[in-house]
């Protein structure tokens, strides 16, 4: 059997990936095979050893018999990056904001003035204009100003008996024309009810 018909044979053989037959000197084959797993050794083993039985050439013969290269493992992914300590936002920057805590209505030599104050401590305050919806305005204002937002155009101050509770209704208007309402129970005086629900209006409007 020649060199070339006897590489066919052995490609034959289930198991065997490649099959590589040369001529020693003497003429001595030399046959090298790589298997590919799908078969035990054993097995891949006798049917090349019936194939070079059957070709004559078993005597003096030398075979080799390797495993088929292993894939190389592909990497795996890298883990997702975890953003240091530091870089993490605090747990007190997506709490609700503070509330209006109190309003204070204030009068010197300069004219009259509100002072609005949080829960947290932050507090503004503002002018009351002429007119009857003077006081309204410059609570609406140091709202605003503590939500460090501009004057709001303010559409509509609106109060109402719901069930025996008077509840005051704000709705303004930003910048960018987006609209917010809030509405608070009068518990106490006019004003603090109007910052109560300015507030909410404002913060909706952030």
């Amino acid at each position: 059997m020649r060199a070339d018909e006897l590489k066919d044979a052995l490609l034959a053989v289930q198991g065997v990936a490649s099959a590589q037959v040369t001529e020693a000197n003497g003429n001595t084959p030399h046959v090298r095979v790589v298997l590919d797993g799908t078969r035990s050794d054993e097995e891949v083993s006798r049917d090349i050893s019936r194939i070079l039985d059957e070709s004559g050439l078993r005597t003096g013969g030398v075979v080799d018999a390797e495993p088929s290269p292993e894939p190389s493992p592909e990497p795996s992914p890298e883990p997702a990056a975890i953003p240091p300590a530091d870089e993490a936002r605090d747990l007190h920057l997506i709490k609700p904001p503070s509330s209006v805590a109190s309003v204070s209505v204030e009068e010197n030599s300069a004219g009259v003035s509100v002072r609005v104050v949080t829960e947290a401590g932050d507090e503004a305050v503002e002018r009351v204009g002429s007119g009857p919806s003077g006081m309204d305005r410059a609570v609406i204002g140091a709202v605003a100003k503590i939500r460090d937002m501009f004057m709001p155009t303010i559409v509509a101050i609106d109060e109402r008996d719901v069930s025996g509770a008077t509840v005051i209704l704000v709705v303004i208007e930003g910048e960018d024309g987006r609209r917010a309402a809030g509405s608070s129970v009068v518990s106490g005086g006019r004003p603090f009810a109007v910052a109560r629900a300015a507030h909410a209006a404002v913060i909706d409007l952030r």
